[in-house]
């Protein structure tokens, strides 16, 4: 049976693909970066609560269209993506232990997330736009290897959101379920 904790394979960069300047940005490139995110998503879910920027997140992966064969990825399709990426890291950075290597992948991240570019409409959605996609959805997937949450705690421990260089000021007991 596969514990339901461990990540899917191949990694997102080896199932996606990165894309070589001038190759097209196919539907099938754009698809698999949709269906990654929920995957990320549905996998952190097993391991942290809903909060509200997970809904957020949900509520931008909904309005990514599923593009289908022959049709283009459109400027729109690319910012819808860009808002989901976001979002989904504002969902999961909470409940990432810090350690050396998490803290490199969130700096990564946000050092994509300011350089991201938001396509214009009717510009093309070029390689390096899908290729920064690709690595950040990537970083997402690896950071999932360091999430901290109620459902992975032991009961006799106590639940306390760890971000960066803070000390918690307070321990909430509480009880864990499932």
């Amino acid at each position: 049976m596969p514990n339901p904790f461990e990540l899917p394979t191949p990694p997102p960069k080896e199932d996606i693909g990165l894309v070589e300047p001038g190759d097209l940005i196919l539907p099938e490139h754009h698809n698999k970066k949709r269906a990654w995110l929920k995957t990320i998503f549905d996998h952190a879910r097993k391991q942290i609560p809903m909060t509200p920027q997970g809904e957020w997140f949900l509520n931008a992966w909904s309005l990514i269209r599923e593009v289908k064969e022959g049709d283009p990825v459109l400027s729109i399709d690319h910012n819808f993506m860009v808002d989901a990426i976001k979002k989904l890291y504002d969902y999961l950075e909470p409940w990432v232990f810090d350690t050396p290597e998490s803290v490199a992948l969130m700096n990564r991240f946000r050092e994509l997330s300011t350089s991201v570019r938001k396509v214009a409409y009717g510009d093309y959605v070029m390689a390096q736009d899908h290729n920064t996609l690709v690595e950040m959805i990537q970083i997402l997937y690896d950071l999932c290897k360091y999430l901290v949450g109620p459902r992975i705690m032991s009961s006799a421990l106590a639940v306390m959101v760890l971000t960066a260089g803070q000390i918690p000021l307070f321990v909430v007991p509480v009880e864990v379920v499932g």
